[in-house]
């Protein structure tokens, strides 16, 4: 029995809704990758300027600056003075704060740091040339914030737009049809047209999940199967690099039954075995590089050009909506930081100048030596040694407080802490990172440096040491990071609750619900291991 036509009334009705319905989508979907374009650029200058502000930081505990460590100079004043950043001052109109900001690390800042010859003489340009970098900062923040609200805005139109088209076209649909009561209105139409009515209708689908809320992890695998739907792609799956680097990804698709942890990220997911010819799309922008989109097309089907088109869009709004996450995920992170940063100024001006008067009136006790019988002058040279251990500790409490990621990432990170603590020791603290895959989330990696950079002050305090090895490995998604060092082993009285660098290493590893161990193996010297299971997003639940 053949299908009735729709009558010409119908079709001049229809027709101009489906096409207006397929611009929707369209737009909605350029729009996300506008709006991306624009974040990317903002997120540029957020992300350089987070890596001068820490770097800058940095600087004091090198001064008096040397030829060996000079060189910290030169790679600040190459990202200040960079491409990326002159481009993300321009785009924000802020190319007039920007030459200020260079102009000072020219005139007042550099100059200071070469001729210092304590921090202290330093501190007061640096503390200035900080806060202008922070003002940089938030003015790209703003921005970037701007246009991710301006996207979920257009988004959420669209959305809504898109929603009332489809029910006036099923409402006409139910209202003139006269052929059959059961006839789809997709098969009132040409195979063509009715083809362009299926297409258009999944790609609204596919742009209201994206707009939804919830994990990305949770919204893709219902794309990929409406991809599956209208494509003849099979084993579709989408590979999310962690921050550009092409050797850690996690992957999610679409199964029917799927295990998932406690943050509803897909884990141990068996692939699928190749039924056919593979292809990809990349999901990129102009800055970053997200992902790859796979699929499988069998050997007796033809991917059309509608088909190809329709991917393309779909791979675009996935690579907006990444960039929107990824963007959103590194603003709460800078709010971390600006905090602890904050703190770590309030305790200089307060603890940190109380511990320099006090040397400095323990150094004129100690001029009036002649003065003072041999007693006191053993008094005073012990509460001279204690001043001074306290303020290498206090820095080293300031340094932590004032700790940023330069790069996404636990393995960049653990390169920044080895070749910091390398200068410190005197000899390479070496990194072993033995197949780790896991995206490691970023709340997860703050605890982690916390807990690495803590143990390796030990080192440098206590261990007397001449090598150390920091160790990361992977089993099943559970990831094992050991610090060993072959110094002098662990105390006698390490248990002790006033020893303040164990405990908080125990309620770093606490926070990451992570087993911790403290021990000297037999071979003597002493080891640190830290076994956790790797989270792909931070819990909602988690604090810092």
């Amino acid at each position: 029995m053949s299908v009735p036509r729709v009558s010409t009334k119908l079709r001049q009705f229809m027709v101009p809704l489906i096409m207006l319905l397929a611009v929707l989508g369209a737009t909605g979907m350029a729009t996300c990758v506008w709006l991306s374009q624009e974040i990317a650029t903002s997120k540029s200058g957020i992300k350089t300027t987070d890596i001068i502000h820490t770097k800058t930081w940095q600087l004091l505990p090198l001064i008096p600056v040397t030829e060996t460590n000079s060189r910290r100079l030169a790679e600040i004043q190459s990202i200040l003075f960079s491409t990326t950043l002159g481009n993300a001052a321009r785009h924000d109109n802020q190319k007039h704060q920007l030459d200020m900001l260079q102009a000072d690390w020219r005139t007042s800042l550099l100059p200071a740091l070469l001729s210092a010859t304590s921090p202290q003489a330093a501190t007061p340009q640096l503390e200035v040339f900080a806060e202008k970098v922070t003002a940089l900062n938030r003015v790209f923040d703003i921005h970037t914030a701007k246009h991710i609200k301006q996207a979920i805005l257009i988004q959420k139109c669209l959305a809504v737009m898109l929603a009332l088209l489809v029910v006036l076209i099923i409402m006409q649909w139910r209202i003139t049809r006269h052929a059959s009561k059961n006839t789809p209105p997709t098969q009132l139409f040409s195979p063509e047209t009715a083809s362009f009515i299926n297409n258009a209708t999944v790609l609204q689908r596919i742009n209201l999940v994206l707009n939804s809320e919830g994990p990305v992890c949770q919204r893709i695998p219902s794309i990929l199967f409406e991809l599956q739907s209208v494509t003849p792609l099979i084993n579709l799956q989408l590979r999310i690099y962690e921050h550009d680097e092409n050797q850690h990804y996690y992957e999610v698709s679409y199964t029917a039954q799927q295990e998932t942890d406690c943050l509803n990220c897909p884990r141990d997911v068996n692939p699928a075995p190749v039924a056919g010819t593979p292809l990809c799309w990349r999901l990129h922008n102009r800055q970053h590089f997200y992902g790859i989109l796979l699929g499988e097309l069998p050997d007796t089907q033809a991917l059309s050009g509608e088909h190809s088109q329709l991917i393309e869009t779909v791979a675009a709004g996935i690579t907006a909506v990444l960039a929107i996450e990824q963007q959103q995920a590194q603003q709460q992170q800078f709010l971390l930081m600006q905090e602890q940063s904050d703190l770590a100024k309030n305790l200089h001006d307060s603890l940190a100048q109380s511990l320099s008067s006090m040397k400095m009136q323990v150094g004129v006790l100690q001029m009036q030596g002649n003065t003072l019988d041999n007693d006191a002058q053993t008094l005073v040279g012990q509460i001279r040694h204690e001043l001074n251990s306290s303020w290498v500790q206090m820095r080293q409490l300031l340094s932590t407080f004032r700790l940023n990621l330069n790069e996404p990432g636990l393995k960049t990170a653990l390169e920044d802490c080895c070749e910091d603590f390398s200068q410190r020791l005197g000899f390479a603290v070496s990194l072993n990172w033995q197949g780790v895959s896991s995206h490691i989330a970023e709340h997860q990696i703050l605890h982690l440096i916390h807990i690495v950079r803590e143990g390796l002050s030990n080192v440098v305090r206590h261990a007397n040491a001449t090598a150390a090895s920091i160790t990361v490995e992977e089993n099943n998604g559970w990831v094992t990071l050991t610090l060993f060092d072959n110094g002098a082993g662990i105390p006698e009285n390490i248990s002790d609750n006033s020893h303040y660098g164990v405990l908080i290493m125990r309620d770093r590893a606490q926070s990451l619900n992570a087993t911790f161990s403290l021990q000297s193996p037999a071979s003597g010297g002493t080891e640190i291991t830290v076994h956790f299971r790797a989270s792909k997003r931070h819990s909602p639940g988690s604090s810092e």
